[in-house]
């Protein structure tokens, strides 16, 4: 067995319910007139010791009013918010439950996710009241309803009373007590409930601020744009950096002239984004309007790989920005990997260094045995932030767990610096003739053909050559012309690797909240005009 360790020693973990843990935080005991939450619309703020104060306040309204005790599910179905903080922390603190619902989701989706858990409680806007009432009553729960609207209304009174009743938080068991379920994307199957435990959390924040600051800088301003339904922005935006007193600078949704003009008003230095943010960055031409490199110091791409070409556009861009990758997904809470902590810049399209605390192992999926340094195998991870296991699915546990490593389902391999790079997902590579193709390199060099905007890449099925041909979709200026890119295209990569599947021209690629493809929903497309090669046969 190779067992891979990070480069950092590893770092204490506290066993304390995650809340307590937060308030205990060195870094805003310091700083505790530091405004935690900014809202980038309105310019209202939450310092950290307003927040300490609705927290505690809003646990016992809570559980007098609402009676969240200990193990209760409570949803939330709403947009970002700066009172989002208060409402988690209020729930979490008294042992609650939190289970995030994207706020995009029908009826039929949410329905599925409250039935699923059944949800005693959840929060929503007034705008999704139709659709979550319809969800509850299609889940058959008893699900009490409260308005974020309400809960905002709740928090302002409770700040300005200062005989307002106070809880702290409860003791718990912090290494099997979940302060989240959050349901994993569903590009496989069904969508699965991902226990986050208070231990999970108190070991990603103090891993994340266990690199010494050199990732994770105190008191920046950082924008907060990723849902908090979704673990990237639930963890990062509301726990691991307010911990290190910096400021969100948060948005309820994405208007990408808003989001530049905001770096630009509020000064803000870091942005936590997906490959599609990072890609708009390097193509829009709204920012030539914007001198954002002069605030911004450090945008870091995460949830999906970043194509070298986009990285190599932004730098070229915006020289006076680092740009780098981390890595991680939902089931590690969610973060494993980073490049910032050990080097400034990112190379190669590397993922970076373990964070403290992980160990890793690159295997075989086919023998389960640990492959040669350098070789690519499937990443396997163990730590304290990997989560407890799926809620109420053990098969689903079973495939994911051997022998207490988890199974990320994702190729990587490492280098002599110990540096780490993701070849694909398994289920995504494509057989063609006798070799496999990596979607992700494939989509990497279109995107620097100037023309296309966009790009994603399947396999398509050729029962004549009983093999699987690469297909492009691709996003396209309207100059652009598909026959030569293709031609262009083929040109640059071996024969295995060429479009004979074709290409075919879209208007979007379809992709997930946190900007990974969506490549089942382009193997359903049926009659689509495929733009394929003179000569489709080796």
């Amino acid at each position: 067995m190779i067992v891979y360790r990070s480069p950092l020693p590893d770092i204490y973990v506290p066993k304390a319910n995650c809340v307590a843990h937060y308030f205990e935080s060195p870094h805003l005991a310091q700083f505790p007139n530091t405004v935690v939450m900014l809202d980038s619309y309105t310019g209202e703020q939450l310092t950290a010791s307003e927040l300490h104060t609705a927290a505690r306040r809003y646990m016992a309204l809570l559980a007098r009013r609402y009676r969240v005790v200990k193990g209760d599910v409570v949803s939330i179905f709403t947009s970002n918010s700066i009172y989002l903080q208060p409402v988690h922390f209020g729930i979490v603190g008294l042992g609650g439950i939190i289970c995030p619902a994207n706020a995009n989701y029908t009826v039929s989706e949410l329905a599925y996710q409250l039935k699923m858990t059944s949800t005693k409680l959840i929060v929503c806007t007034v705008k999704n009241i139709s659709i979550t009432r319809r969800a509850i009553a299609e889940a058959g729960t008893k699900t009490r309803v409260l308005t974020l609207e309400q809960a905002i209304s709740d928090i302002k009174r409770l700040l300005a009373d200062e005989s307002a009743l106070e809880f702290d938080p409860v003791q718990l068991n912090d290494r099997i007590h979940p302060a989240y379920l959050c349901f994993s994307s569903g590009t496989t199957g069904l969508p699965k409930a991902v226990q986050i435990t208070h231990r999970n959390l108190n070991a990603q924040i103090r891993q994340l601020a266990g690199t010494g600051g050199r990732l994770f800088q105190c008191r920046t301003r950082t924008v907060a744009l990723l849902p908090f339904s979704h673990s990237y922005g639930l963890v990062s935006y509301l726990w691991a950096m307010p911990y290190l007193a910096q400021t969100m600078v948060v948005f309820d949704g994405f208007d990408f002239e808003h989001l530049l003009k905001s770096i630009c008003e509020y000064d803000v230095g870091y942005f936590a984004a997906v490959p599609p943010m990072v890609l708009m960055l390097a193509k829009s031409p709204l920012v030539d309007k914007y001198p954002v490199g002069k605030h911004l110091k450090v945008v870091v791409s995460g949830a999906a790989p970043l194509a070298a070409s986009t990285l190599k556009l932004c730098r070229e861009r915006l020289p006076e920005v680092v740009f780098n990758q981390t890595y991680g997904l939902t089931e590690v809470s969610p973060y494993s990997h980073m490049v910032g902590y050990m080097s400034r810049h990112m190379y190669n399209n590397s993922i970076g260094w373990l964070i403290p605390n992980m160990r890793a192992r690159l295997v075989d999926p086919e023998t389960l045995t640990d492959v040669p340094p350098g070789q690519p195998g499937e990443l396997w991870l163990r730590g304290p932030n990997v989560m407890l296991g799926y809620y109420k699915n053990p098969e689903a546990n079973n495939a994911a767990f051997h022998e207490g490593w988890l199974r990320t389902g994702d190729v990587a391999r490492i280098d002599e610096t110990g540096q780490y790079f993701i070849v694909d997902r398994l289920k995504e590579l494509i057989k063609s003739k006798g070799h496999q193709v990596a979607p992700a390199e494939l989509e990497g060099i279109l995107l620097t053909h100037e023309h296309v905007i966009e790009a994603a890449v399947i396999g398509v099925l050729d029962e004549t050559e009983t093999t699987e041909n690469p297909r492009a979709f691709l996003v396209l200026r309207p100059e652009a012309d598909v026959e030569q890119i293709l031609s262009w295209f083929n040109s640059l990569v071996s024969k295995h690797k060429r479009l004979w599947g074709g290409i075919v021209i879209v208007d979007q690629i379809p992709k997930s909240v946190s900007g990974k493809i969506i490549r089942r929903t382009l193997r359903a497309r049926k009659n689509d005009t495929v733009y394929t090669p003179v000569d489709a046969k080796l």
